[in-house]
């Protein structure tokens, strides 16, 4: 194939449906300064799209359209009728679903080949509307193994083919292109260093997706990415997205030394924020605990899930249960000695959960040193072994299956031990227990003794500081932020004194940043409660699976 100048591919990353604890809506749009449209920033750019432009700009003009933050998204139909425009090209997460499928809906409307992938791909959604009757390619799973096929199926017009995308090689990871995007348009880029995780957690389908064997991208890719970042002007910070960065420790060390050498050569560290797993408090994971250190993570996420060591093993997720220390313990070392402030990710509603269970974990989160708990309850995701083993039960709401938003109260399947209404409104009492004033600002204390400051203080503009600062300390809330000012400051001038001013400084500017984080926590409490009020129930969602196992027992006898 040889590039047209006139020929188009446009690229559409949908949007997100709902409201989430994810998105920080509310705090993008109260604290942070507009992007150049007058629309509220994005927490990151679509990462898989960037990686598929590089491949596409050989060979055709792309134009990729983010619709969370491009005006132009509001005139759809007016980008995808552009008479050159060969193909539109669709991919996300499964909360974009409903927004890709409108995209597939106006691409149908002016007859022009439509490509779609993403984890809410399968074989059946070739016949799902408006897909049927389209002229559509589907991709399940990773594209690199597969694009020069599908590019041959563009140019031959073989539509109605449905691709699985087997595993590559790390080599042959693609690499994004980050000029396609204005990186001003978001909090924080993106980059991966590696895909696959070991562990066998019942509920999480990253292992299917992506394998259990450890597949770390060489350096020679961090090096193009991160330079071109470099030369695009991004200073501000890097979401590494990888699934669970440390689950193969010797790897992870190789990786993050490549990462000290890059950055040295470019004379700047960039903020950093990874998910991890709990084991990285082992004794043995010390060196990897001060490499992340070292490179400037600070900020973690680690799926604790429960604080139920029943239902720890339950979902196996084994990893959470090994060695003598506490999950309390573990969770603060961590924190401690990397210097990250520490999210966490909470999960109610497995089988072992009872309703008594919300008071523990809510006693449990409000323990720990960490203001951001990532509290959802348990969503079933197809294919992984809890949807197997629910749909041999015969426990899943297949009709209604929901969003894939674990932060909606939705419940998509009957619990174990209490009825779907019980668990939603129980949901609703776990999120205000955890996020009332005095609870976040307790935990938040306890994150400013232990947590930062960085290797090296974020680089933010002046303007922008200013900005925010004025509206934390003048709009929502800015009373509350003000009440607890004097005690951040006591504890920053207790842990580094008038000497360390420049450290002080810095814990006063995660102070800053986690009152701006409460006023989307709150938003989405206030949000969900009002959401699960509205709710109705039917009959089998106001009986728990045990009770109606113990009905049909009475009534087989």
């Amino acid at each position: 194939m040889k590039k047209s100048l006139l020929k188009k591919a446009v690229l559409i990353y949908p949007k997100f449906s709902g409201e989430t604890f994810w998105s920080l809506r509310k705090s993008i749009e109260m604290y942070v300064p507009k992007n150049k449209f007058g629309l509220p920033r994005a927490q990151s750019p679509p990462l898989g799209l960037l990686s598929i432009c590089g491949v596409l700009k050989k060979y055709y003009n792309v134009i990729l359209l983010d619709r969370n933050v491009d005006p132009r998204a509001s005139s759809l139909k007016k980008l995808i009728s552009d008479e050159n425009v060969c193909f539109v090209a669709t991919g996300g997460m499964i909360g974009q679903e409903e927004d890709a499928l409108h995209i597939a809906k106006v691409t149908k409307e002016f007859g022009k080949p439509f490509v779609i992938g993403g984890p809410f791909v399968d074989k059946k959604i070739l016949g799902k509307s408006p897909l049927n009757g389209m002229d559509v390619i589907a991709v399940e799973g990773e594209a690199e193994l597969v694009i020069e096929d599908i590019l041959k199926d563009l140019l031959n017009k073989n539509f109605g083919t449905y691709y699985e995308g087997k595993h590559c090689l790390a080599k042959e990871f693609l690499v994004p292109d980050f000029s396609f995007i204005n990186p001003n348009d978001y909090m924080s880029m993106a980059v991966q260093f590696s895909r696959g995780c070991p562990f066998s957690c019942e509920f999480c389908d990253i292992t299917l997706r992506f394998g259990k064997g450890p597949r770390y991208i060489p350096e020679k890719k961090i090096n193009e990415q991160f330079k071109q970042l470099y030369k695009l002007g991004w200073r501000g910070p890097i979401f590494i997205v990888d699934d669970n960065l440390t689950a193969y420790p010797s790897k992870a060390i190789e990786t993050l030394k490549s990462v000290q050498k890059i950055e040295k050569e470019l004379n700047h560290q960039f903020p950093k924020t990874t998910q991890v797993s709990l084991e990285l408090s082992d004794d043995q994971m010390k060196e990897l605990r001060n490499l992340l250190r070292e490179t400037n993570f600070n900020m973690l996420f680690i799926g604790v899930e429960t604080n139920n060591l029943e239902s720890l093993k339950e979902t196996k997720k084994n990893q959470n249960l090994r060695g003598e220390k506490t999950l309390k313990e573990k969770i603060s070392l961590i924190s401690r000695e990397t210097k990250a402030g520490v999210m966490i990710g909470i999960i109610f509603g497995f089988d072992h959960d009872t309703l008594d269970s919300g008071g523990s974990l809510i006693e449990f989160c409000n323990s720990l040193p960490c203001a951001t708990i990532m509290a959802g309850n348990m969503k079933i995701v197809p294919k992984t072994p809890l949807w197997e083993r629910l749909v041999k039960e015969d426990r899943l709401n297949v009709s209604n299956f929901g969003s894939g938003n674990n932060s909606d109260g939705v419940f998509n399947f009957i619990p174990y031990n209490f009825s779907v209404e019980e668990g939603e409104k129980k949901f609703v009492e776990i999120q205000k227990g955890i996020y009332n004033e005095k609870a976040y600002f307790n935990r938040l204390m306890g994150q400013l003794k232990i947590s930062g400051p960085s290797m090296a203080i974020p680089k933010v503009s002046i303007k922008e500081s200013i900005y925010s600062i004025f509206k934390i300390f003048t709009k929502e809330n800015a009373r509350m932020y003000r009440k607890y000012l004097p005690t951040a400051i006591k504890i920053a001038y207790n842990r580094f004194g008038v000497k360390g001013i420049t450290k002080m400084g810095h814990v006063i500017g995660i102070y800053l940043a986690m009152c701006s984080r409460y006023a989307h926590s709150e938003f989405m409490v206030h949000y969900l409660e009002e959401q699960v009020s509205k709710r109705k129930y039917e009959d089998w969602q106001k009986h728990s699976w045990k009770e109606m196992q113990e009905r049909k027992g009475l009534l087989d006898n």
